[in-house]
């Protein structure tokens, strides 16, 4: 799935990041969206290294707007 027209919401209070386990080599990221909303939307994001273990998770709020806007 991919986002158009996302601006990363301005209150980093409501971001975290787990960082779970020391990495090393490539690192592949999944993003699942927790909730999309017409004005908020808010995405769970999970590290993976090459071995499948996973190094990183995260939550993030996105500010949802139209192309134009900002």
């Amino acid at each position: 799935m991919i986002f158009v027209g996302l601006d990363v919401a301005k209150d980093k209070h409501n971001c975290s990041i787990e960082y779970l386990r020391p990495a090393r080599g490539d690192l592949f990221c999944e993003a699942t969206p927790k909730k999309l909303g017409w004005k908020l939307s808010v995405i769970q994001a999970a590290v993976t290294d090459t071995a499948g273990k996973m190094v990183a998770t995260g939550t993030f709020p996105f500010f949802m707007t139209q192309p134009g806007e900002a």
